[in-house]
């Protein structure tokens, strides 16, 4: 906690953001356990607000599991959002609640 500027600093934060890349291998989506397998490349961006219990996360996609093996554009970014008890996301142009 020190090195981070000590406790009462670090239970002044009221919210971060978290923003990532990431890679993953659709093994539920490859024709073989042994691969090769089907590639799934991502970003996210999530905000997290611990003082009013709240989160917003926004992720996108690019992958070769799409009707065009040439896919190269990130997917139509996916939202979620949970407040108050509650969760609504948004993908491809719908709320889903």
């Amino acid at each position: 906690m020190n090195a981070l500027g000590g406790e009462d600093r670090l239970r002044a934060i009221h919210a971060i953001e978290i923003k990532g890349i990431g890679f993953r291998n659709e093994l539920e989506q490859s024709e073989r356990p042994e691969g090769p397998w089907l590639p799934d490349f991502y970003q996210t961006s999530e905000i997290r607000d611990f003082a009013n219990t709240r989160m917003r996360s926004e992720r996108q996609s690019r992958t070769l599991n799409f009707t065009a093996w040439d896919h190269s554009n990130w997917s139509p970014p996916t939202i979620t959002v949970v407040s108050g008890g509650g969760v609504a996301q948004f993908a491809e142009g719908k709320f889903n609640l």
